[in-house]
């Protein structure tokens, strides 16, 4: 009873600790570009139902504007790893 009192409370802790979009989260820190795709996707569905007028290719354009933003964060972590490797 007392070591999983202890676990939990160390969970709590933990979960508390935790400051958003300043340290990784724990359980996700090693996965976290498997969200991203997510991510961008919801936040292009967002742009793109306040901007759109007409809803006739709704998805379609979603899915492109996502397939564009993370094709574009790539080249950016590319180009910087480029960058870092030939200052360093």
């Amino acid at each position: 009873m007392m070591i999983s009192a202890l676990w939990t409370l160390d969970l709590i802790t933990t979960g508390l600790a935790w400051i958003p979009f300043l340290e990784p989260m724990p359980l996700i820190a090693r996965f976290w570009f498997a969200t991203l795709p997510i991510i961008v996707f919801l936040t292009a569905a967002a742009y793109k139902g306040v901007q759109m007028h007409n809803f006739e290719r709704y998805i379609w354009k979603t899915l492109a504007m996502t397939i564009q933003i993370c094709a574009l964060l790539m080249l950016l972590a590319l180009l910087i790893t480029i960058a870092f490797a030939l200052l360093w």
